[in-house]
């Protein structure tokens, strides 16, 4: 069972309260904005009151509708996004679907929305105390919890039907590290499709 509306008013207020208090701590004198900014308090503010369903833990807007909704551009709200990763306020799943491409050239997945949510044990030290003060020694809504068993299974079940080279770049992106691991993923596909192919008798 998903949060009560109290509960999930409770944590939203909680969170953004915690969020506008770390900003206005780590702002430096002369900046218009602290860490996470103002369009990181807008950002986090429409996540949490008009995208979140706290009764089922769905939290997964397109980036463009979060953009239309804002009324800011697609470059500001990703930077916003980025900020409240970087300083633990928002959590992600990147997402894939299969494609139409089984047996053939191309991709056989593609991204989808990310999947959204809030761990308060990745805050900043204050902003975790914060939070304790105002909830009490209250967990998390119920439906953050079903929001990873959930998504961990969906991700577990969409890696199992991928080949290793797609693994690797899903689980480490695409900078250098994740090119680095997906050569080996291509090579270890190569190798378990090469001896597919061998017939049990040869070298006999």
């Amino acid at each position: 069972m998903g949060a009560t509306r109290r509960e999930a008013r409770r944590f939203c207020a909680a969170l953004l309260q915690a969020a506008e208090f770390y900003d206005r701590k780590h702002k430096q004198a002369g900046r218009w904005n602290g860490p996470i900014g103002a369009i990181g308090i807008e950002v986090l503010k429409v996540l949490l009151n008009r995208f979140a369903d706290w009764k089922t833990g769905r939290l997964d807007p397109a980036i463009d509708t979060i953009c239309d909704k804002l009324r800011r551009s697609r470059a500001a709200v990703v930077r916003a996004l980025a900020r409240l990763k970087a300083h633990g306020f928002l959590d992600w799943v990147r997402r894939t679907e299969p494609t139409d491409n089984a047996g053939a050239a191309g991709p056989q997945v593609r991204q989808i929305t990310n999947a959204y949510g809030f761990d308060i044990s990745r805050l900043p030290k204050a902003a975790a105390a914060w939070m304790r003060k105002v909830l009490g020694n209250a967990p998390p809504p119920d439906c953050e919890a079903a929001r990873r068993e959930a998504h961990l299974a969906e991700t577990e079940a969409m890696l199992a039907g991928v080949s290793a080279e797609q693994q690797a770049r899903f689980i480490a992106g695409d900078d250098a590290l994740g090119d680095a691991l997906a050569a080996m993923g291509r090579a270890l596909d190569t190798s378990a499709s090469s001896r597919k192919g061998q017939n049990p008798g040869d070298g006999e």
